[in-house]
C-alpha cells in the first residue's frame, strides 16, 4: 500500500526487544530473590501472620534446611527482619516481621493469588481471599497509568525501554541523519529501528502521525499511528 512517498509492507521483522541488553534486567533480579519455589511461600506465611520457624515449618512441610536458608536469605536481602521472643522455660528464638521492602511485595501476592484462583482453584474457588480492613470489600489487584487511567486489557500495554536501558545494536540511520527522537512539533524522527516506522516511540496521544521524510503528495494525509507497527521502507 502506498501513502504518499512511503511504501507500507506487512512483514515479520525481528522483535525491537533484541537491540536492548538484559544485563540489568530488574524483573530478573527480583527473581532472583523471590523467584525459586519455596520463597513466596515463606512470604506468603509471614504476610498471613505465621512468623515463626516451628508454625512455618509444619504447616508449609518445607524441609528444615530449605525453610533455615530462604529466611536467611530474605533477612540479607532486607524484605525480613528478626525480632527476638522467649516462651516460658524456654531458650531466646527468633520471629520474623516484614520489612517495608517486603511490604512492597504485598500487592505482587495479590495478583498471584487472584491468578492461581483463575486457573487452578478447586470447583469451591480459592481457600484465600483478601479483604479491605474498612469496608470487607474483596481487594484485588489492578493496572493503572501515570496518569490515573485504568488498563482493562494487558494488550493496551507496551513495554518501552525505560532510563536504565542499554543498546545492544545502533540504530539504522536514514539519509545519515542521527537519531533525534520526535522533532519539537512531535513528528517522526530521521531514524528508524529495523522493520520500524520512525517515531514509533512516542505513544498514540502523543504522536498521532508519522510524517514521511519525502514530502507527500499535496493534500495527501500523514500516517495514523495504528499504521506505525508495520514494515516500511521508502
Amino acid at each position: 500500500m502506498m501513502h504518499g512517498k512511503v511504501a507500507i509492507v506487512v512483514a515479520s521483522a525481528a522483535p525491537e526487544a533484541l537491540d536492548w541488553s538484559i544485563d540489568n534486567c530488574t524483573v530478573q533480579r527480583a527473581l532472583s530473590v523471590v523467584g525459586d519455589r519455596w520463597t513466596f511461600v515463606v512470604l506468603r506465611e509471614v504476610f498471613n501472620g505465621i512468623r515463626r520457624f516451628d508454625e512455618m515449618r509444619i504447616r508449609t512441610a518445607i524441609p528444615r534446611q530449605v525453610l533455615s536458608d530462604r529466611l536467611a536469605r530474605l533477612v540479607a536481602e532486607g524484605l525480613l527482619r528478626r525480632e527476638p521472643y522467649r516462651e516460658p522455660n524456654k531458650r531466646q528464638r527468633d520471629e520474623y516481621r516484614l520489612t517495608q521492602k517486603g511490604l512492597d511485595l504485598y500487592p505482587i501476592l495479590v495478583a498471584l493469588n487472584q491468578w492461581g484462583t483463575a486457573y487452578y482453584a478447586d470447583p469451591e474457588g480459592s481457600p484465600l481471599v483478601f479483604r479491605h480492613r474498612d469496608c470487607e470489600g474483596q481487594v484485588t489487584a489492578a493496572l493503572q497509568c501515570s496518569e490515573g487511567h485504568t488498563v482493562s486489557s494487558v494488550r493496551d500495554v507496551a513495554p518501552a525501554p525505560g532510563p536504565g536501558a542499554k543498546r545492544l545494536r545502533a540504530p539504522v540511520l536514514i539519509d545519515g541523519l542521527p537519531d533525534t527522537g520526535l522533532d519539537a512539533a512531535g513528528r517522526g524522527a530521521n531514524v528508524a529501528q529495523p522493520g520500524r516506522l520512525p517515531g514509533l516511540r512516542a505513544n498514540k496521544r502523543s504522536h498521532p502521525y508519522f510524517v514521511p521524510l519525502s514530502s507527500p503528495e499535496p493534500g495527501s494525509k500523514p500516517l495514523p499511528w495504528y499504521l506505525h507497527s508495520h514494515l516500511w521502507k521508502r
